[in-house]
């Protein structure tokens, strides 16, 4: 009977071990007193660092292909922070992103690339219900609201933070609000609004104090003047570790631009958008504007001039307005989406782009 009891406490105490060692098993990487909850649906990237004492969970995953949880390159993770998502709803922390002890992240949480966040931020994008049968407690009203990934989905409100950001310590975030890129909140905040970009805000509720940069987009765009990085406004590399911007831009002959990216510039009335670049693959490259679809361009690796005419706008409509961040809606914005048989990260770039 001893050596029974021994052997179940050896048993036990393995597979608490194995759970503390927890690993990526797509990227063959191991994390000390990490633990991750089903794996198989969340993504770290090689480069990425998770410290101690973090929980990454994908709760009631989805059987599709889809990975909820996505921490993607040079990514820094800190301790005892809490990542979790609810029928198939998605965490995204992006390129050099960095969330600092204790936070909490919870539902569908978008952070952009380069943005900091300090300890003890809670963000999530659900909710409890308490007024619709007040006389039951808010735990059986939750459970009559939100009983699978369809009804979660309906009540998941969404939160979006920009690239470039810095949200101070012990900040709670509104489900549903976006922050616009470049913007900084300050400490101790609660933030209940859509925050505008390059805004520098604080208080209970948080409202604008200052203005990191005067976000004005003009009608021609060049990444070779700085001032302008700014409204290359997201899918745009704007930073690698040991180079500056202006060695990047030089070699790679403008700003390299994702798979999926956005351009804001002043909203007036135009007739053509001539636009630069170079492309570093084959492939298609679709152009959305303010989220309507426009065209499609086949390009060739090389450089490549183009003179998009208004009067030239295909026929097939498809709207990708969901995919523009709310405080940007105001700007005129091109979305591009590219496509090819290569897998890369970048595989055009932008050298000028001009509304005539």
């Amino acid at each position: 009977m001893k050596k029974i009891k021994y052997w179940l406490f050896l048993l036990k105490y393995a597979k608490k071990t194995l759970k503390r060692y927890s690993f990526n098993f797509l990227n063959k990487r191991y994390f000390f007193d990490v633990e991750f909850v089903n794996p198989h649906k969340i993504y770290v990237s090689e480069s990425s660092n998770i410290e101690k004492g973090t929980v990454i969970i994908s709760s009631e995953p989805t059987t599709d292909s889809q990975k909820d949880i996505i921490i993607n390159e040079n990514c820094w993770i800190g301790r005892n922070v809490e990542i979790q998502t609810w029928f198939g709803s998605q965490i995204k922390i992006d390129d050099y992103a960095s969330v600092q002890d204790r936070c909490k992240l919870l539902g569908s949480v978008s952070i952009g690339k380069y943005s900091i966040l300090a300890p003890d931020i809670f963000i999530s994008s659900g909710n409890h219900f308490f007024k619709k049968q007040p006389y039951l407690t808010i735990r059986e009203q939750d459970a009559t609201e939100i009983f699978d990934g369809e009804s979660f989905l309906k009540i998941s409100k969404p939160v979006i933070i920009g690239e470039d950001c810095w949200i101070g310590k012990n900040v709670f975030i509104k489900p549903g609000i976006t922050i616009g890129r470049g913007s900084i909140i300050g400490a101790n905040s609660i933030v209940n609004e859509t925050v505008e970009p390059y805004s520098i805000i604080a208080g209970n509720p948080a409202k604008q104090i200052k203005e990191r940069f005067s976000f004005v987009p003009p009608s021609i765009l060049t990444p070779f003047n700085l001032e302008m990085l700014p409204y290359f406004y997201q899918g745009f590399q704007h930073f690698e570790r040991g180079k500056k911007i202006e060695e990047l831009l030089k070699i790679n002959e403008g700003i390299l631009s994702e798979n999926q990216s956005i351009i804001t510039l002043e909203n007036r009335e135009w007739t053509t958008i001539q636009m630069e670049g170079n492309a570093i693959e084959n492939g298609s490259l679709s152009i959305f504007i303010n989220g309507q679809y426009f065209s499609t361009k086949q390009i060739e690796k090389g450089k490549f001039n183009w003179a998009i005419q208004k009067d030239f706008q295909e026929l097939e409509k498809i709207n990708r307005e969901d995919l523009i961040p709310e405080c940007i809606k105001k700007y005129f914005c091109i979305s591009f989406e590219f496509q090819s048989s290569q897998k890369g990260k970048f595989n055009f770039s932008i050298s000028r782009i001009e509304l005539i």
